[in-house]
């Protein structure tokens, strides 16, 4: 939709005249542009995005969530129990909610798996 066209733009442009590597682009950046991406459905940028984030700082539990969401919409399923996986020890300092809801990603992963 419009609105989030207009998101993934600005971030777009944020991105270029931010470095890759500032904490700006840790913290902000990358996840949003993979959330907003994913909510255009422009899916496999969404999921660039967020991994690239996950790339610069392993613990952006956001990023995490982005690409999690990016995977579910792709029909990636197993992908989405992997992704979320391999990266479940970024979690254990989480407050209750982020910690329940990326677990709620893989039940509902593995739910519409048929597990």
């Amino acid at each position: 939709t419009g609105g989030w066209w207009c998101v993934t733009e600005g971030l777009s442009t944020l991105r270029r005249a931010t470095s890759s590597q500032s904490w700006f682009w840790v913290g902000f950046v990358g996840m949003e542009q993979a959330f907003a991406l994913e909510q255009c459905g422009s899916i496999e940028l969404a999921q660039t995005a967020g991994r690239r984030a996950v790339d610069i700082y392993r613990g952006d539990v956001w990023a995490h969530h982005a690409v999690a969401h990016a995977l579910y919409f792709a029909g990636k399923l197993a992908d989405g129990v992997r992704w979320m996986q391999s990266l479940q020890q970024e979690w254990v300092h989480l407050c209750s909610f982020m910690l329940t809801h990326n677990w709620w990603h893989v039940a509902l992963f593995q739910l519409d798996m048929g597990a």
